[in-house]
């Protein structure tokens, strides 16, 4: 009796290197984005949105740190210090 070949490749529970899952959630994407567009829903609008909101947030992020270097170098020490002791307990 033939054993089954399987190829379990980066440590993955699902044979084939999960392959078989990633297929389903692929074909259930398609499925999604239509029921929302049926809904009035422009997926593609939304994740415009999105990316525009990221960089500008990304921007705002970059021109606080400029304007405020110390009071942003007293907060990374500060959360450093917390992580620390919640790390050592």
């Amino acid at each position: 009796m033939a054993k089954a070949s399987t190829d379990y490749r980066n440590g993955d529970d699902e044979p084939n290197g999960g392959r078989r899952a990633k297929a389903s959630r692929e074909d259930s994407a398609p499925t999604f984005t239509d029921t929302l567009k049926e809904f009035g829903i422009d997926t593609d609008i939304m994740t415009e949105s999105a990316k525009e909101r990221a960089v500008d947030m990304q921007q705002t992020v970059i021109d606080e740190l400029k304007e405020r270097p110390l009071r942003t170098l007293g907060a990374a020490a500060a959360i450093g210090m917390l992580f620390g002791y919640l790390a050592s307990r």
